[in-house]
């Protein structure tokens, strides 16, 4: 198979998550292609943000495909914490 290169251009949007942020979306979507979300696995409340905003820009955004979004569990795992499934 034969290799292809591409140059894409990335725009990142840093909206921490808070639902005071949740007017500025349709901005955000705006000529979207993928999604990237990045959550602490601790926190419960945090499990559920990522279904809204995975349900929402998949909806809205028509982000349909496998290879549309990546989601990032980042935090410090302990014993006391189990991983939470979104």
């Amino acid at each position: 198979s034969r290799s292809q290169q591409a140059r894409v251009n990335i725009e990142l949007w840093d909206c921490s998550g808070d639902q005071k942020y949740e007017n500025c979306w349709p901005a955000i979507m705006k000529d979207l292609n993928g999604i990237i979300v990045c959550f602490d696995p601790t926190s419960k409340a945090k499990a559920n943000d990522v279904r809204i905003w995975c349900e929402y820009f998949s909806l809205n955004a028509n982000l349909v495909s496998d290879g549309q979004g990546v989601i990032f569990a980042h935090g410090n795992l302990t014993a006391q914490h189990k991983p939470l499934s979104v």
